[in-house]
């Protein structure tokens, strides 16, 4: 039988060889047999082949198997049956193989779409695992190095630890052997003195025999060492007796006091023994040579002074020192166990060379340590005088502002003396660079550590307790901070903003010291160490508490104490309990007795004591408020005057400023966060605002819009051929253009001149505008003082300009800075009286400017109108000529150092601002000016910041297709203010109005003066008119300040050539013929109008009338008034006829335009047109238009707008009653036309930054001019656009151009259009304009 790989061949002797079933053996084995028959046992046969107990069917499939046929063949033949057992099961076997091997397949095919799917994330696990081994490894390496580097330096410590011991027990040692060898010498010499002779014990002639061979065998060289030898032992005997001859020891120094030592160590002697006694030991300095130096043997005797009197040698006692005293015992104790030895005589140097060695390695110890401690000790010393510079300089810093007395100059001369004294000194111990370094870092380190005192000293005791964090600070402070660390809806913003409109809000605003998150974040953005000021908000609190007070008495004396006193509890308590944290000690007593139930029940029980209140609070306020509050607590408490009321007040007044102290130490603590969040919260709140239109940004575009133009036209200016193109100004130089013209203005700092950007900076523009204009004022004080006295201009007057400036402006007199100056510059009477009025004049506006950048309490309070200022009045600005001059320079000197774009041309303006100063005749306030400075350039940082994308997104710049171009001026020009200008209705003249009391006709031809009008009134012109449709001969109207309107009268042969050139000069001297006087009004007559028919004039006044006269031309120059109207509530600013109707518009102080007309016998208003917020200064009417509803009209007013109005056309039951208005048939006549109902049809684009006072409708080109107090004129254009509807065609105006400055700084107070032609030129229309200069201007549009 052979049996491979699990396969049975089973060989019978009826049949070949038949394959049989595997099994179970793991092996091949081989069995062979030839012949043999293998018969299996019986238990084995029946395992393999066990029968089935049932009996078997026979059936024809089972019959037709392969086994049956077998068994039929082998009938009766176990063998047989037993092959097809065999054969079956073989076929069952291979059946199985199949399907297993299928199934591995299968499983196959499973594992490798796992090992795919796994294999997708297997990296990101490794390499995540990776990571967190490799942080782990570096957590665990970190440890052991933590570990290692402690376990090193106990390592260090305990070998260090040994060393000392064991050089202490060799030392002891090195001691003791010295003194057992000192001892045994002393016996070795006894014993040589006192022991017998040695006798020979070798006869004579053996001795002699020895003696010869001795002296036989020494050598020259060993006998020149012999003699060497003993010459250094004698040496080493010399010096060493000299060294005892000094007696120097540590005892002998000890005893001795620190003087005497000194000059004992100092002696030449003992220098010059102990150097050969160092030398002897053979000690060497630390560079190696020999120890020759007395420097070196100095250092060598310090041993015994730092040994023997270490409190008058060391600075300190510090570690440094005790390792220096225990190197100089240990050099000391082995010095004297060698000097010993060697002062014995028995030991040379060359034997006791471990012991020299022991000496020269103490020696170098100790020198490292002395030089170590001696540049220690110069650190020290350079420490100290760095410190005593820095306080020189503190102290200065603290006296410098003291003007009084000269304190401040006699302080400053003897701290420059010692400064200078330290810097030579330290100079020369720290060397040439390095000393300044010091200093420089000392004095920031010194002032860091004042501030840090000074904030820890205005720390509420109320807050130690409390954490310092932002989350406590938030939730103690829900509003407003707590905003600029969570994000709020829009609609929640919205809705905040509403509430801040009423009137509770506002009052609430008042009374809480915590200004709006915006305004708190610009602040500490523009101001690290902002803080809230005291006065701001103290003082509105001590006037609402003080009419607290008077109705709190009112009340009591009516029997009603009991509830204000339980009121005031109530707020007491509410108000201490906010800077103290629940739980607190003081939170809970707090609680307990000021519980506004108790304090009720004990005041209706009638045990309610004032005496216990106030002395429970004095016992409660020391312990909350800050420590600089001390003083101020202590001084309340001894206070005891007055009743309780008074008593409450004052109680009121400290809880205030405990109550400021906590929220600016909550500032403080903020700060770091809220400066690093803050440029992102405003741009969000910004943008925010834009978005929901609460902010505008018109103001931001007509800043950037104005200033860009005005730098574009200079720019222009210099390059009138275009050779570099189209001009683009940085927006650098834009913004700069825009902050200085802002703040260095003729004028207050107007809130329409401040861009929407720079809103939160208003007061702070206001507080610069108004030290500028302190500065100007100063300055043109001492400049005028300096020419009455014939001085240098570039001369500095500092102390005249500091006393000056420190003065209270809103309280100043003017014989109070003359006293300044005629104190130290005496002057002549008529130069006095000079100077006496230039400061009249220059400290008005100061005042006024100075008042508006105070921060005041809003009172609302009713004032008729006739007694509120004209505009005049209520705008500051300089009308000295020289105060302007250095307000202009100033202007320009800002504009300069705010320009500079590269940090050389910064430097270089900074450094030469002293020179430009000086010659624009401001040398005394370099400093000052420089403050300025440095306070634009932060607001413009902040500005930039915050909102740079807001103007790197404004439109550029469109270029106008009109503009105004300056034609000429009119020469020669009214020195005094010009307030109006009337054209001629027919020919080339005008007549203006002067503050001079006369009138100037000036020619459009030539723009030449033709004649004057003098005489007729007693007070400034203010209005003029010329009479319509007259021939031959020019009617002139004009009223005047005296309350008075003259008429005037004048032949004149314009048109007629030959008359002209023949009589041209008779003409020009023929005077102007004064008709009559009309008088009635009982103040300023503001304005005259003729009608278009020329019969009637129109007259107003301050007077708040409207008069009408009728001039009956009955060749005696009569006039007959024909109605009075009195319905405006204020001044009448303004009148105007209708082109064609006998209509009449007038504008009053009472924000209304009223339209008159007359109605069968009388004149009457028949409307009146509201929508102005400010005074009406000027209406016009439009020119007639053929098939119209009528001409439309057009007003200004102080609120800064210009209107058109337009009458709405009414159905009339009686169709002939409009047309009837417009025939010309005679008022009398003519039936009522009842009401007319106006309407506001346009609002011209905003282009003033002020009150408009005039405005120009062209009767030829339908142009609109308009200008104001700002000095700018603007064009305006009316565009017709089509529609589509029912309605008709639609308007749309736009602004043309806007001429900025026309005037200079002046304000413009009437613009008209007019006609002129030159001889053989074709007539054109212009523009002209009056300013308070005096001058004026005529323009064209092209």
């Amino acid at each position: 039988m052979v049996r491979r790989n699990s396969d049975i061949e089973i060989q019978l002797p009826d049949a070949g060889p038949t394959p049989l079933s595997d099994t179970d053996s793991l092996t091949d084995v081989e069995m062979i047999s030839d012949e043999t028959i293998l018969n299996l046992p019986p238990h084995i046969a029946a395992r393999f082949y066990r029968k089935s107990s049932k009996a078997r069917r026979s059936s024809s499939s089972r019959r037709s198997s392969i086994s049956s046929l077998h068994s039929h063949a082998s009938a009766g033949s176990p063998s047989a049956d037993h092959i097809a057992q065999h054969l079956r099961r073989t076929s069952i076997l291979e059946s199985r193989k199949a399907r297993l091997a299928d199934r591995a397949l299968h499983a196959e095919k499973v594992r490798l779409r796992a090992a795919l799917a796994k294999a997708a994330t297997r990296n990101l696990q490794i390499e995540e695992r990776a990571l967190a081994a490799q942080q782990a490894r570096e957590r665990l390496l970190a440890d052991i190095t933590a570990k290692c580097e402690d376990q090193v330096k106990r390592a260090k410590k305990k070998a260090e630890d040994q060393r000392d011991k064991k050089a202490a027990e060799e030392a002891r040692l090195r001691l003791e052997m010295t003194e057992k060898f000192a001892e045994a010498e002393k016996r070795r010499a006894a014993y040589q003195t006192h022991r017998r002779r040695r006798t020979s014990s070798l006869p004579a002639t053996e001795e002699k025999k020895m003696s010869k061979e001795v002296m036989k065998s020494i050598t020259e060289d060993a006998a020149a060492r012999q003699i060497q030898r003993v010459w250094r032992t004698h040496h080493a005997k010399m010096v060493m007796g000299q060294f005892r001859t000094l007696n120097l020891s540590v005892d002998r120094v000890r005893e001795m006091s620190f003087e005497e030592v000194g000059a004992l160590l100092s002696s030449g002697e003992l220098l010059d023994t102990m150097t050969k006694v160092l030398r002897l030991c053979g000690l060497q300095d630390m560079e190696g040579g020999p120890l020759g130096e007395r420097g070196a043997v100095r250092t060598f005797l310090s041993s015994y002074l730092i040994v023997t009197h270490p409190k008058e040698v060391l600075s300190s006692n510090g570690d440094q020192e005790q390792d220096l005293i225990s190197k100089a015992r240990e050099l000391l104790v082995v010095f004297d166990q060698v000097t010993a030895l060697l002062s014995s005589g028995c030991c040379s140097p060359s034997v006791i060379t471990a012991d020299l060695q022991t000496l020269c390695e103490s020696h170098n110890v100790f020198f490292s340590a002395f030089h170590a401690w001696k540049s220690h000790d110069s650190t020290v010393l350079i420490e100290i005088m760095v410190a005593q510079f820095v306080e020189l300089e503190l102290i200065w810093q603290t006296v410098k502002n003291d003007k009084a007395g000269g304190a401040a100059e006699d302080y400053r001369q003897g701290i420059r003396q010692n400064q200078v004294l330290l810097l030579a000194r330290l100079k020369r111990l720290a060397g040439p660079e390095r000393h300044m370094e010091l200093i420089r870092d000392s004095l920031k380190k010194a002032k860091r550590e004042k501030r840090r005192a000074a904030s820890k000293q205005a720390i509420p005791r109320s807050a130690e307790a409390a954490p310092p964090t932002t989350e406590v600070l938030t939730e103690s402070m829900t509003s407003p901070l707590s905003e600029s660390f969570n994000n709020v809806d829009a609609a929640v913003f919205q809705e905040l903003d509403k509430q801040r409109t009423s009137p509770h809000e506002r009052f609430t605003k008042i009374l809480t010291p915590l200004p709006e998150n915006r305004e708190l974040v610009h602040e500490l953005l523009v101001n690290k160490e902002f803080k809230i000021e005291e006065a701001p908000y103290t003082e509105p609190r001590r006037q609402i508490m003080k009419q607290m007070c008077e109705t709190m008495r009112t009340s009591v004396e009516a029997g009603h104490g009991t509830n204000w006193t339980v009121a005031m509890a109530t707020v007491i308590q509410d108000r201490l309990l906010r800077s103290l944290q629940r739980g607190n000690s003081l939170y809970v007593i707090i609680s307990e007795v000021l519980d506004p139930k108790l304090v009720q029940g004990q005041c209706e029980a009638g045990t309610f004591s004032y005496d216990n209140f106030f002395e429970f609070m004095n016992n409660i306020l020391p312990r909350l408020c800050a420590p600089y509050r001390d003083p101020v607590v202590k001084a309340y408490i001894e206070d005891t005057s007055g009743d309780a009321i008074d008593r409450l007040a004052r109680l009121m007044s400290i809880i205030d400023l405990l109550s400021l102290d906590q929220t600016n130490f909550m500032i403080q603590l903020a700060a770091p966060q809220l400066i690093e969040e803050a440029p992102g919260y405003e741009q969000r709140t910004f943008d925010r605002g834009v978005a929901d239109g609460s902010i505008s940004l018109e103001k931001t575009h007509r800043f950037w819009r104005i200033h860009r133009k005005i730098i574009v036209d200079e720019m222009k200016k210099r390059d009138p051929e275009g050779i570099q193109g189209e001009p683009h100004p940085a927006a650098a130089r834009v913004y700069a253009q825009g902050l200085t013209d802002t703040v260095f203005s003729n004028a207050l700092v107007s809130e329409d001149l401040i861009p929407e950007t720079l809103s939160l900076d208003r007061r702070r523009l206001e507080r610069i505008h108004a030290r500028a204009f302190q500065i100007v004022a100063t300055a043109s004080i001492l400049l005028t003082a300096k020419n009455l006295l014939k001085r240098d201009a570039r001369s500095q007057w500092k102390t005249e300009a500091d006393r000056i400036l420190s003065l209270d402006f809103n309280e100043i007199s003017a014989d109070r800075v003359q006293s300044i100056l005629q104190s130290t510059h005496p002057m002549p009477p008529s130069a006095s009286a000079q100077l006496a009025g230039t400061i009249k004049r220059v400290l008005s506006p100061v005042a006024t400017a100075c008042l508006a950048a105070s921060p005041q309490l809003v009172v609302t309070t009713e004032t008729s109108a006739s007694e509120m200022p004209s505009h005049s009045e209520t705008i500051p600005s300089f009308v000295d000529p020289v105060a302007r001059l250095i307000l202009s320079r100033l202007r320009s000197h800002v504009l300069s150092r705010l320009s500079a774009s590269s940090a050389n041309e910064r430097v270089r303006a900074t450094t030469t601002a002293s020179q430009n100063l000086a010659a624009a005749g401001m040398p005394e306030f370099v400093n000052e000016v420089g403050k300025l400075v440095e306070e634009l350039e932060k607001v413009r940082e902040v500005d930039w910041l915050c909102h740079g994308g807001v103007y790197e997104g404004l439109p550029p710049l469109q270029p106008s297709k009109m503009q105004i171009t300056h034609l000429s001026d009119l020469t020669p020009p009214s020195q005094e203010r010009t307030w109006l200008t009337a054209p001629h209705p027919t020919l080339p003249l005008l007549a203006t109005c002067s503050s001079d009391k006369t009138v100037r006709i000036y020619s459009l031809t030539n723009f030449t003066l033709l004649s004057t009008i003098t005489g007729g009134h007693k007070r400034s012109v203010r209005t003029a008119a010329w009479k319509p449709h007259i021939e031959g001969e020019s009617v002139l109207a004009t009223g005047s300040f005296d309350a008075t309107v003259g008429i005037w009268r004048r032949w004149d042969n314009y048109g007629n050539a030959a008359a002209e050139e023949s009589n041209e000069d008779e003409a020009d001297d023929e005077e102007w013929r004064f008709a009559v006087l009309l008088d009635g009004h009982d103040s300023e007559v503001k304005s005259v109008s003729w009608s278009a028919s020329g019969m009637l004039l129109a007259t107003c006044s301050r007077d708040k009338s409207i008069w009408i006269w009728e001039d009956l031309d009955d060749g005696d120059n009569n006039f007959e008034t024909v109605a009075v109207m009195q319905e405006h509530g204020g001044d009448v600013k303004c009148v105007s006829w209708h082109p064609s109707e006998e209509c009449l518009a007038s504008g009053s102080y009472d924000d209304t335009i009223r339209i008159w007309r007359e109605d069968l016998d009388d004149w009457g208003q028949v409307a009146c047109l509201k929508g102005h917020e400010g005074t009406v200064w000027f209406v016009d009417w439009e020119r007639e238009i053929e098939g119209g509803s009528g001409p439309r009209l057009l007003s200004c007013s102080d609120d800064k707008t210009v209107r058109v109005w337009k009458r709405q056309v009414q159905a009339s039951s009686e169709p002939g009653a409009l047309a009837s208005a417009s025939t010309g048939i005679p008022s009398i006549i003519r039936p009522a036309g009842g009401d007319e109902i106006w309407e506001q049809e346009a609002l011209l684009p905003k282009a003033h930054e002020l009150a408009v006072y005039a405005v120009a409708w062209s009767k030829t080109s339908g142009l609109v001019a308009s200008t104001g107090a700002d000095g700018r004129i603007a064009l305006y254009q009316e565009r017709i656009l089509e529609s589509a509807d029912a309605s008709g065609a639609q308007s749309e105006w736009t602004l043309l151009d806007v001429k900025d400055g026309a005037h200079g700084i002046y304000e413009i107070n009437h613009v008209a259009w007019a006609k002129r032609a030159d001889r053989g030129v074709q007539e054109e229309e212009v523009l002209v304009s009056t300013a308070d200069d005096g001058s004026v201007k005529v323009w064209t549009i092209q």
